[in-house]
């Protein structure tokens, strides 16, 4: 028996100085979360780095750094060519300022996980060079973006690929979140999901190329402009956008029969524009807009020459108490548009209540089987009598030269009423609500 106690010790023994880190450390140590070494920032322990670059120059690949509060905050702009783990202490009190310049964190290499920090003060939070393949296979966690100089909180361009970027906070960026790529690179496998991002010019802006950037469960309030989406491919959904002056532009075109992206389960709410679309083929359903001054405005940008707003899907949402509830037509302007057309999109099984105006509608669009709360009708054998109209106006462009041939185009609007042939008598449940 003795023995048995004997040998158990020693093994005990064994098993506990392998785990042992080489590096001194603090009392309270994070648990491993890689197999590679441990190097420690700030701290008591005698082994400890006094600087974040300097613990990075010492690391390989698997690697993680560990940065402690207490010689917080960090004044420095590091570099990163390994794919190692950069750890805070805490999220609040962990602090990397880079004191109104430069880039904090730039990132030279894949496979880094950055979390619990909070980084300040720079013309870019987290950036990667041009061309590298820095912007590849990243987690970015836990972080508190508050870029005081207005900036970019977290840019990444060239080649993007399933980087990940969650449960942090952004605010007061000229851009929040940046993902980009030029059109011979790649953007693909993308997640932004349960952040807040709050009081930035941009919160998030998807440029470039590639492919399926899922973005879902933020909360996305008080910026000009919530999210821009200017490339294809991508899922918006179960986010909260509200009080924002434009929630949601989206300004790519399909090709024939593609679908783009698609906007489903989301809120929009007291927003001045909640979702305006300027392009092609989008699927939007499931969605809730309420107490926006516009819900839904489908229109061409006012800065293109020719453009086209066709085959949109707008189907099963709620327009609830918001000034105008759904948009289709462009607006008048003055920047020489010689061809508009909002055509051909489909809305369908919709709820328009308690609205200022419930709808206007330009061009030809097609209306069916939605829930109009102040349609007066009468359905006779699944028919309507008397169908819900829609009313709006048809742009005639009408080119006139003034004084020295120059040409300058105007706009006349003509009346034009749309119908829904067959307006719904009960409003839709749509994702639990009425």
């Amino acid at each position: 028996m003795k023995r048995k106690c004997l040998a158990i010790g020693i093994i005990l023994l064994f098993v506990g100085t392998c785990i042992t880190p080489t590096i001194a450390q603090d009392t309270e140590k994070p648990l491993p979360t890689s197999r590679g070494n441990w190097l420690y920032v700030g701290g008591s322990g005698p082994g400890n780095y006094t600087t974040i670059q300097d613990a990075i120059n010492d690391s390989s690949d698997g690697d993680t750094v560990y940065v402690y509060d207490d010689s917080s905050p960090y004044y420095e702009h590091v570099i990163i060519k390994q794919g190692i783990n950069l750890i805070g202490e805490s999220t609040s009190t962990t602090i990397l300022n880079g004191s109104g310049t430069g880039t904090i964190i730039l990132l030279n290499a894949s496979n880094v996980t950055i979390t619990n920090f909070t980084l300040r003060d720079a013309q870019y939070c987290i950036s990667n060079p041009w061309p590298t393949l820095g912007g590849k296979n990243n987690i970015f966690m836990r972080l508190k973006i508050e870029n005081l100089n207005w900036a970019f909180g977290i840019f990444l361009h060239s080649i993007v690929i399933d980087n990940e970027i969650a449960y942090c906070t952004v605010s007061n960026c000229s851009t929040g979140i940046h993902l980009g790529a030029a059109d011979d690179l790649i953007k693909e496998g993308n997640k932004i999901h349960h952040n807040t991002i709050f009081n930035n010019y941009d919160g998030i802006c998807l440029t470039g190329s590639g492919s399926t950037c899922l973005i879902y469960n933020n909360t996305i309030q008080n910026n000009t402009h919530g999210v821009w989406i200017l490339s294809p491919f991508h899922i918006f959904s179960n986010n909260t956008i509200t009080k924002n002056q434009n929630g949601v532009i989206l300004a790519v075109g399909a090709e024939p029969g593609g679908v783009y992206t698609i906007i489903e389960d989301n809120i929009f709410k007291e927003n001045y524009e909640g979702l305006r679309v300027i392009s092609d083929a989008n699927v939007v359903t499931r969605n809730l807009f309420e107490g926006n001054d516009r819900g839904i405005m489908l229109s061409v940008s006012e800065y293109e020459t020719y453009c086209s707003v066709e085959n949109n899907q707008i189907q099963r949402n709620i327009f609830l108490e918001n000034k105008i509830g759904l948009i289709l037509g462009p607006p008048k302007n003055e920047f020489g548009l010689e061809f508009l057309r909002v055509a051909d999109n489909n809305i369908t099984s919709n709820n328009f209540i308690d609205n200022r105006i419930q709808a206007l509608c330009c061009d030809r669009n097609y209306w069916d089987n939605n829930y109009w709360d102040d349609w007066i009708g009468l359905h006779v054998d699944a028919c309507s009598v008397i169908p819900k109209f829609i009313l709006g106006a048809t742009p005639l462009f009408i080119k006139l030269f003034l004084r020295y041939g120059l040409p300058f185009p105007n706009i006349f609007y003509f009346p034009r009423i749309s119908c829904d042939w067959h307006p719904a008598q009960e409003s839709y449940d749509i994702s639990g609500m009425k």
